[in-house]
């Protein structure tokens, strides 16, 4: 198994790149969802 570093690197900055997506995904999400809780609410 001989792997380049170049494409290493490339593989951690693109499961960087989906875990921070995800994580900002997921908390839209959940802000949408409280601000209609809010509008219920009221």
């Amino acid at each position: 198994m001989n792997i380049s570093p170049h494409l290493l690197i490339d593989a951690v900055i693109l499961s960087a790149a989906l875990t921070i997506t995800l994580v900002l995904r997921a908390k839209g999400n959940a802000a949408k969802k409280e601000k209609e809780k809010e509008k219920e609410n009221r």
